[in-house]
This record gives C-alpha cells, sequence and structure tokens, in this order.
C-alpha cells in the first residue's frame, strides 16, 4: 500500500467510517491502482527559491509504464524522465505543480513528441505539495478527430466544443451552479436544465455529509469518488468523479470532473466472472498451452493439447520442471524466464523434449501473467520442425553448393551425414554406393559420430557383395526405404564387426536414379522408433545431396578427362615435333663432329712439328745440329702451314661452344614444355619465358616458312600453370606454322608475336599472315573435335583444349580477330586468379 493509501486509511479511521464504506473505499483504491487501465502517477512537487521547478515520481502504476513505455520511473525526476520537457513543454511541469500548489484539479491535454503520443492527463492534489495524476492514451481519438477536422466540416464545431465533463456544484446544497457541454451531451440535459438541478438527481446515493461539508473534502482527501450517474434517459452509469474544493467570487464551490468507466467497470466484472470460462478455454484450446513459475521452473499448469503434444498426461506435466522438457542448460532456461518476466523478450525458439525420447523445435510466446498474486509465465507453444527443418534444407543446400568447389565427396557426405543424425537424433550415419550391375557396395563415407566411436571407417573403400551383405542392404534389395526398429529380432542378421556398437535399430534409404539404385543411405540408434517423418526428411536429404555429388563427381571425371586429352594432345603435338627437334639438334651435332675431325687433324699435325722441335732441340743439346736441320724444319712448318692451323684452332672451338649451346637451348625447352606440374597448381610465371621457350623447340617448324618476329613487353609475373599455359602457346604457334604452309607459297610468311599488360590482365597476341578462317566456321573453332585439316594430322581438339585451359582453368579469354587479312589469336590472363 502507498504512503497515501495508508493516510487515507488513516483519514478514514478518524472519521469513524463504517467497516463497510472503508472496505469499499479500500478496494476503490486497490481497483484504480492495480487495474485501472489509465496510468497513474503520485508526485511530489520540488521547489527551488520557493518556485516550483520540478516533481519527482513517488509511485506509477503497471498502466502508466505499458502507455508511455518507460521503465524505471519510480524516485526519478520528471525533466530526467522527458529530457527537455522543461523547455518544450513548460505548461506539463506548471499545471501539474499548480494543481499541487493549489488544491484544484486540473485536465488537459498534451502532446508528447518523446513519446509520439497525445496524453489526456487529469490531476489531483491529495496534499499540498503532492499531486495526483490520472493519464490516457488519447492518441487515437486526436488522429480521429484530426481526421475529422480534415474530411468533415460539419464535425468541426463539435470537436471544437469537446471537452471532459465538468461541473460545478454548491457543497452545501448539492446545486450545480454549471456545466459543460460535454456534460449536458453525456447526462441528457441541456446545460440550462442541468443548472436547474442538484446532484442528488444525478447521484442519489450521494454522500450527504460530502456534500454538506466542504470542509470535509480538504480533510479527508476524498478527491476520488466511484459510483452510478443517473442520465435522462433513465440509465445509470458507473463515473469516477475528481473533485475539489474551489474558490469563486469568494464563495468556496466543488469542481469535479467526471469520468465515464461502465466500459471499464464492465470488464473488471466480466474479468471477475471469467475464471471458469478462461479455465474452459485454456483447457479446450487447440493451441499447447503451459503456465509456469519463472522462480522455480515448476510447471503450474497445462492444457490437453500440451498433454498430447509432449507425451505426458496433465497430471505428470504438473509435477515436471521445464528444465526437464527443454534442452538448454538449467542456467540459460533460467535467465530467459526472467527476461520474459521484465519484457525484456517474448518470444522464444527452443527444443523441447517429448515422452517418447523424440526432440521438436517449438517456438515458444511468454507472457507474465498474475494469478491468485504470483506472477507466472503465461506460455503459447508452436511446433515449428518441420518449418525449421525446411529452412535447414534450404541454407543446407547452399552451404553444400558453396563447400563442393573445394570439398571432396566424402566430406560433404560426412557433413550430410552428421546433419541427418541431428535432425532425427541418431548416431549411427553411413553410405554405400552401388556398382553400375547393382550386385557389390562400397562404404564410401560414415558420419563422424560413426568414425569416431565404432569400426565402420575400417571398412572404407571396401566392396561388399550384395548375397553377403547385411539387413542394412535390404534398401537395394528390395529398392525401397527401410526401417528395422526391432533391429535384434531380425532373422536376417549376419553379425556385425568386431568392434562394431550395438544397432538397436536403423533407416536406410536408396538414391534411385534412371531406374538405377545409385547409393544407399543410412541412419541408426535413434532414442525412439524411426517413423515416416523420418523417412521423407532422411529422403530429401540423402537425394538433395547426391544432386550435389553426382555434378561433382562428373566434373572430377571431365576434369580427368580434360588432363587426358590435353596431355594427348601435347604428346601428339611434341610427336609432330620429333622429327624437327631432331633435325635441330643433328645440324650442330654435325657441325661439332666435323669440327672435331678438324681438331683431330690439327692435333695430328702439331704433334709432328712438335717431334720434329724435340729433335732439334736435342741436337742443339749435343752439338750435331746444322743449317739444314734448321731448313727442314722451316720447310716442315711450310707444309703444314703452322700459322693458319694455330689461328684456326680458337675459331673451331667457338664455332663448337655455339653448336654446344645451341643444343642445350632445344634440350632445356622441350625440358621446360614437358616439366608436369599438378593439374591444380598455380605459380607466378614470366609469359615472355613461356613465348621463348616455345619457340625454340618449334624453330625448325617456322624457319622454312615463316619469318618470327617477338615484341616483348616487361611483364608482371602472372599465377598460372605453366605447363597447360605454354601447351596453348605451342598450339597457336603451329596452327599459325601450318596455317601458312597449306598455301605453299614461293616467300616465307610471317608470325609476329606480341606480348603487354594493363591493370588487369596479361596479353600475348600470336599474329599470322597466312590463310585466315573461312567466316562460315568461325564460331566453331573452340568446339571440341573442330578442325579445319584432316583428321590424319590432327585430332580437333587442340582450339578447345587451349579455349578450356584459359578460360575455365585460368579464368582468362582467348579471342581470335582479322584485321587486314590477317589472323591474330589473343590470350589474356588475370594477374589474379578470382
Amino acid at each position: 500500500m502507498t504512503d497515501h493509501s495508508k493516510k487515507e486509511e488513516n483519514g478514514h479511521s478518524e472519521r469513524k467510517q463504517t467497516p463497510e464504506s472503508f472496505i469499499d473505499r479500500e478496494s476503490c483504491h486497490r481497483d484504480l491502482i492495480d487495474y485501472m487501465h489509465n496510468g497513474y502517477a503520485y508526485c511530489k512537487v520540488i521547489y527551488e527559491e520557493g518556485h516550483p521547478v520540478d516533481f519527482i515520481h513517488i509511485e506509477v502504476n503497471a498502466s502508466y509504464e505499458t502507455l508511455t513505455g518507460l521503465t524505471q520511473v519510480t524516485g526519478r525526476r520528471a525533466t530526467e524522465v522527458f529530457p527537455g520537457i522543461e523547455k518544450s513543454h513548460p505548461e506539463f511541469i506548471e499545471r501539474q505543480a499548480g494543481v499541487a500548489e493549489s488544491g484544484i484539479t486540473d485536465r488537459f491535454e498534451l502532446y508528447m513528441e518523446t513519446l509520439a503520443l497525445w496524453l489526456d492527463i487529469s490531476v489531483y492534489s491529495p496534499e499540498k505539495g503532492y499531486f495526483v495524476s490520472i493519464i490516457d492514451n488519447i492518441t487515437e481519438r486526436k488522429e480521429a478527430e484530426a481526421t475529422i477536422l480534415r474530411n468533415e466540416v460539419r464535425f468541426r464545431k463539435l470537436f471544437e466544443s469537446h471537452s471532459a465533463i465538468k461541473l460545478l456544484l454548491d457543497p452545501v446544497t448539492g446545486t450545480i451552479i454549471d456545466a459543460n457541454f460535454a456534460a449536458a451531451e453525456f447526462y441528457g440535459w441541456s446545460i440550462e436544465e442541468l443548472r436547474r438541478m442538484r446532484i442528488q438527481e444525478i447521484n442519489p446515493s450521494s454522500d450527504q455529509e460530502v456534500i454538506t461539508n466542504p470542509e470535509g473534502i480538504s480533510t479527508s482527501k476524498q478527491n476520488l469518488l466511484l459510483c452510478q450517474h443517473l442520465k435522462a434517459d433513465g440509465s445509470l452509469c458507473d463515473v469516477e468523479v475528481f473533485s475539489n474544493k474551489v474558490e469563486i467570487e469568494g464563495k468556496e464551490l466543488l469542481y469535479a470532473i467526471i469520468h465515464d468507466i461502465t466500459e471499464r467497470k464492465q470488464a473488471e466484472k466480466a474479468l471477475l466472472q471469467s475464471e471458469t470460462r478462461f479455465r474452459k478455454l485454456f483447457q479446450g484450446h487447440s493451441a499447447i498451452m503451459i503456465v509456469i513459475d519463472p522462480v522455480t521452473g515448476r510447471i503450474v499448469d497445462a492444457n490437453q493439447a500440451a498433454a498430447d503434444f509432449y507425451g505426458w498426461t496433465i497430471k505428470q506435466l504438473r509435477r515436471m520442471c521445464i528444465q526437464e522438457i527443454n534442452t538448454l542448460p538449467s542456467e540459460v532456461v533460467k535467465e530467459e524466464m526472467e527476461n520474459s518476466v521484465t519484457s525484456k523478450k517474448n518470444y522464444f525458439l527452443f527444443r523441447h523434449l517429448r515422452a517418447d525420447g523424440s526432440f521438436r523445435d517449438v517456438e515458444v510466446f511468454s507472457n507474465k501473467v498474475e494469478i491468485a498474486g504470483s506472477i507466472l509465465l503465461y506460455s503459447i507453444i508452436h511446433d515449428v520442425t518441420e518449418r525449421m527443418r525446411y529452412e535447414f534444407l534450404i541454407t543446407f543446400r547452399l552451404r553444400t553448393l558453396q563447400m563442393a568447389e573445394t570439398s571432396s565427396v566424402e566430406v560433404l557426405l560426412q557433413m550430410t551425414l552428421d546433419e541427418a543424425e541431428r535432425m532425427t537424433q541418431s548416431s549411427i550415419g553411413f553410405v554405400f554406393f552401388v556398382s553400375k550391375d547393382q550386385m557389390s557396395l562400397s562404404l564410401r563415407a560414415c558420419s563422424t559420430n560413426s568414425f569416431q566411436n565404432m569400426s565402420l571407417a575400417d571398412g572404407m573403400g571396401g566392396q561388399y557383395p550384395l548375397e553377403k551383405a547385411g539387413v542394412w542392404a535390404d534398401a537395394l534389395r528390395e529398392r525401397r526405404s527401410v526401417i528395422h526398429n526391432d533391429y535384434s529380432a531380425l532373422k536376417h542378421l549376419k553379425g556385425m564387426p568386431k568392434g562394431h556398437h550395438e544397432v538397436t535399430r536403423e533407416l536406410v534409404v536408396p538414391v534411385i536414379r534412371d531406374d538405377r539404385v545409385v547409393a544407399i543411405m543410412g541412419i541408426g540408434n535413434k532414442p525412439g522408433d524411426y517413423d515416416e517423418n523420418d523417412v521423407n526428411w532422411l529422403n530429401i536429404l540423402a537425394n538433395q545431396t547426391w544432386d550435389i555429388i553426382a555434378k561433382k563427381i562428373a566434373e572430377e571425371e571431365r576434369e580427368k578427362m580434360l588432363y587426358q586429352l590435353r596431355h594427348s594432345q601435347k604428346m601428339e603435338m611434341v610427336g609432330q615435333l620429333a622429327a624437327g627437334i631432331a633435325h635441330e639438334i643433328n645440324n650442330p651435332l654435325n657441325f661439332i663432329t666435323i669440327n672435331f675431325a678438324n681438331i683431330k687433324e690439327i692435333t695430328s699435325d702439331l704433334q709432328s712439328i712438335l717431334k720434329e722441335y724435340q729433335n732439334l732441340t736435342s741436337k742443339l743439346e749435343n752439338g750435331t745440329f746444322s743449317d739444314r736441320d734448321l731448313q727442314q724444319l722451316r720447310q716442315k712448318e711450310v707444309e703444314l702451314a703452322l700459322d693458319t692451323l694455330v689461328n684456326d684452332i680458337p675459331e673451331i672451338l667457338h664455332e663448337s661452344q655455339r653448336g654446344f649451346e645451341r643444343i642445350t637451348t632445344i634440350i632445356n625447352g622441350m625440358r621446360n614444355l614437358s616439366h608436369r606440374y599438378a593439374a591444380d597448381k598455380k605459380i607466378l610465371f614470366d609469359i615472355n619465358k613461356g613465348v621463348i621457350d616455345t619457340l625454340t623447340i618449334t624453330s625448325h617448324e617456322h624457319s622454312v616458312c615463316a619469318d618470327i618476329t617477338t615484341e616483348f613487353g616487361e611483364l608482371p609475373l602472372v599465377e598460372c600453370n605453366p605447363e597447360e599455359i605454354k601447351q596453348v602457346l605451342l598450339n597457336l604457334i603451329l596452327n599459325a606454322v601450318h596455317a601458312i604452309k597449306s598455301q605453299q607459297r614461293n616467300a616465307k610468311g610471317t608470325i609476329a608475336l606480341h606480348t603487354w599488360f594493363d591493370s588487369n590482365n596479361v596479353y600475348c597476341s600470336i599474329t599470322d599472315n597466312g590463310p585466315g578462317i573461312p567466316e562460315a566456321i568461325r564460331n566453331d573453332i573452340f568446339n571440341p573435335f573442330f578442325t579445319t585439316r584432316s583428321s590424319e594430322k590432327c585430332t580437333g581438339l587442340g582450339l578447345s583444349i587451349a579455349y578450356d585451359i584459359i578460360v575455365t582453368k585460368h579464368k582468362g579469354t582467348i579471342s581470335v580477330t582479322f584485321p587486314d587479312g590477317a589472323t591474330v589469336f589473343t590470350i589474356s590472363l588475370p594477374r589474379q586468379i578470382p
């Protein structure tokens, strides 16, 4: 009970009210504070230097906080609760403080920008310096009135004259001194008729003592009266009367503001009488409903729909706590209940356990409710398992598609099995691929749990003949989904591998494509029985995943085939170059051979002249040397052309060195071309070097028919597979050579290679002045097996493979143009692979 309520209670005692009167007044106060839909605020005015400047909220009711959207108002100043109110609406403080000062009840309407609400504020003062505000949200009314003003001129006058019902009374006689238009409209008498009446004619049960004792109004603080008023049509309505003493022209009068609370009183009466009806509605409603004690988590009550959903009787549920149903940790559940009590959160997504051991995803709407003086949580529960699963399937498919680019088939299958276990509360998961002849299976993947806790992983990749497979292969034999809920009772069991955990129940579904079972997916050891719902979800999951995996398997097979084709084509080109490369190596080798023969002859001559020098030296030493010996030596030098012989040796060695370097260059070019890189390996590579290596090993091909010109830009390194890029360059250069050769022209053609780059790409173009490509077939040149050459000379895969390497694998471009009769193939590679 509030302080001012206690004062009211004391005031009643001093006035020696009857027990019935005391109970009625106390009941009225409780109804007003606890159940009224209007906002209620009891406040104390704050003075500075004798002037009211602010007020403090001493007490507010729940409707006040609900209406304004404010919380924790008690104990705070108005200027704290409504920042800037003293400037934007000074009358908000002044008028309410004025009531506290004068004791004169006031009522005014105010639009609060911070709340975006129109408020009807009725103020009275229980004692000097304090006031009580009764606040009503009239936003809808104001908006309706505004609409009426805009659209209906005939209502403008009514709106302008609209106000609260007000009466001015003589407290001694009860005579109605004055009434406003709203009062006349409400009661049904004209203003003139009301001025000739007494309040006893409207309220026959009015307290005569209060009417005739204006001092009693001031001392008893009974400013609020709840009573019934008679209207001109003879009907009675419940009203709420706020009255205060006011002095007008030296005479004390009663100033009363009347609110029609008939509907509210009827609602309160209906609420009090509706307990049985609510119970019937609660018990018979098809929605799942439970009432929970937020302090202990105990289920206070549950309806039949809840019992049907959870599988426990209502009596059993009443003996349980919500923590036994909610799968979240107890401390989290308690925290969420506290959030619901404080209205911080009223909507939740949980997973709930049922009596059969199954779990369901639920959507919970929870609000606090007061029953028998206790704050409880009233929760309405919707089963959203199916919706959540469909949402999961969409999300899972997108995630699988994203992972398919970088993850293996086994990883994708394991992820699918893990999710299948989670959806069905299983603990075993496996996938077998089925051979084309439908006679054997191979274990391709198992769930993470099965891999860690069972022996399934030991058989990964192993083949299982169908006739020797266990009951898990019944889905293949029968070509339909199979449920074994009593696994141990099956008659055709073949036993478990050593170390395999016990299986209590299992579900296996086949994946069928083109009337052939391509795989079977199974789960096992659900706490409860598998049903058709589990079959449906596992089928969806298995088929959805298979479509993605089958595409990935096909792409992997295509990659393998393309790799083999690329290698085959490269070997074909190497075969075409073999004779030319052998000739290229043979030329410098023959030259070196001749030079070595020359060196051999020179060496022999040098050895003979050296022997003569040795003989001459010996004669000089023993004194037998003669002029004839010297003449013979000179004759020998002339015969051998010794000066020429000595001069030829450096040149022969130099030319031989050039031959060795040429052979080394050709061999290195071949080695670079044939260097093997992993199909998915990309390294930083200089495209100019690739062009030079390729020209080296094709020199014999183009030297006889075309002049080569190069224009190399200073290129940045590009991330690529060098083996594949050089294969493309080799193909394009040989195509240019063959195109020129096909013309059988007398003069040589030209082949020009140009490299450059911009901010995004590195470019290389190969231009030839051969016969070009007929316009009719230009759109087909990158198609597989298309060629303009005879099948004996070409497979027709060159340009299609080049396209696949550049566009598909390296995210670049390849194009062909025909400026001024020339043919220009241009490739581009991104400087950074996307």
